[in-house]
């Protein structure tokens, strides 16, 4: 998508001379920066998210007075396309960039991103978490520091009365989950009228049949930083879920139809849906409670030890073409001060990136219905320096494939086929 114009743009980076960054920086604020009397203009670019941001702002412009933070704020669509070729030398952009990690690692990669302060590295490795963190990070430097982590694996929302009225206790094994979800699981001809365990959306997929890999001692990683799935562990984890389309459990529809598996469950045709704790906002819009009608719970073990991967998720970023690089890293490093950070967690309801808030009993308190996600957090691993949009694709596209069609003459040879889309993607070798 916007992978073309981001490869034509860096390219633009490395042959062009830097230059000044700012959007709506006027030419009288770069004369008079720093004299007396006069604020120096940091100007930052984010996700849409009205009053988000506004707090945070404020409470740095009193702490540096010195200092004017100017937002603009972009809808997802626009920022990811605005985001690339605002990195162009010549191109208008920001001093400071709130962005979704995987726009941003093949700029890191090419250097039109700066490294961070030290002090602020030092910090960042040692009260980090590991997945939050590695997608800001090349070789032993740090290009950003992250706001939160993401977790789309480890929990699944389940519906309570569901189980209530059936007289059925929470799976806490895999074999038990799997034992509910054939028993609960309704499907005529090709229409699912009860769904039985969901793994299968566009988040979901991938991120179960990574876990499963690891959790059977496997890896998909490779030494040379290719992706293998066609191990041992990768065709079986693949023939697990597989077989719970086969068998009747849930459908291939929510990838078809770009649905998500918490859909059915609190629409009362879904017993259990692997998603995010983020979806647990989305309750009260359809007349939901939790921890009445829904509740969300940890999903059962695939093996022995709990691995999983992850994404790095929201973070900061300063570019290398700016020329206000002291004022942009202190607005980072106020943003990122574990009490500030701490609290902009909390009112946005992100999982944090830092292990101290993790710890904090305060911040377990606000996070009382998904409280145990906050002890999965340290044990993700990060999913790999990919272009995490086509390992989707590939998934999905072979499971689709293996499921309707005679595309692949085994499950191997489909893995084969993911592995080297996803390995060809590679560009952090």
């Amino acid at each position: 998508m916007y992978k073309k114009l981001l490869s034509v743009v860096l390219v633009m980076i490395l042959a062009g001379s830097l230059s000044a960054c700012g959007d709506g920086q006027k030419k009288e604020d770069k004369e008079t920066a720093g004299s007396e009397g006069e604020k120096e203009t940091i100007t930052l670019w984010a996700n849409k998210n009205e009053g988000a941001y506004d707090d945070l702002i404020k409470e740095f412009e009193d702490k540096f007075p010195q200092y004017k933070v100017e937002l603009t704020e972009w809808s997802y669509g626009d920022f990811s396309d605005k985001v690339m070729t605002s990195l162009m030398p010549d191109s208008e952009g920001a001093d400071v960039y709130y962005l979704w990690n995987d726009w941003i690692k093949e700029a890191i990669t090419s250097g039109a991103v700066s490294e961070i302060p030290e002090e602020l590295a030092a910090e960042v490795e040692e009260d980090f978490l590991p997945a939050a963190k590695e997608g800001y990070k090349k070789g032993d430097t740090y290009y950003g520091v992250p706001i939160e982590s993401n977790c789309e694996y480890g929990g699944m929302v389940v519906n309570k009365k569901l189980f209530e009225d059936n007289n059925l206790k929470y799976p806490v094994t895999w074999e038990e989950l799997r034992a509910i979800s054939k028993q609960v699981a309704v499907k005529e001809g090709e229409v699912m009228k009860m769904r039985g365990f969901d793994c299968i959306d566009w988040d979901a997929l991938l991120n179960n049949y990574l876990a499963m890999i690891l959790q059977q001692g496997g890896e998909y990683i490779m030494e040379d930083g290719s992706v293998d799935f066609a191990t041992e562990e990768g065709i079986k984890a693949f023939d697990e879920i597989k077989s719970m389309i086969m068998d009747g459990e849930n459908s291939l529809e929510s990838v078809t139809d770009w649905n998500s598996t918490y859909h059915m469950v609190y629409e009362g045709t879904g017993y259990m849906g692997s998603v995010g704790t983020w979806a647990l906002a989305s309750a009260a819009e359809v007349g939901k409670t939790v921890g009445v009608d829904v509740e969300y719970i940890p999903t059962p073990l695939y093996g022995d030890e709990l691995r999983y991967a992850a994404e790095s998720g929201w973070g900061l970023i300063v570019p290398e073409k700016c020329e206000k690089k002291e004022a942009a890293w202190e607005f980072v490093k106020f943003w990122t001060e574990k009490e500030n950070l701490q609290k902009y967690n909390e009112e946005q309801s992100q999982l944090p990136a830092r292990k101290s808030i993790c710890e904090d009993a305060g911040f377990r308190e606000s996070c009382k219905d998904y409280e145990f996600v906050l002890d999965i957090l340290p044990k993700g691993e990060y999913i790999g320096y990919y272009d995490t949009t086509a390992m989707r694709y590939a998934v999905i596209n072979a499971m689709i494939a293996v499921c309707t069609t005679d595309d692949y003459a085994s499950t191997k040879e489909a893995c084969e086929a993911m592995s080297k889309e996803v390995s060809d993607t590679y560009f952090g070798q």
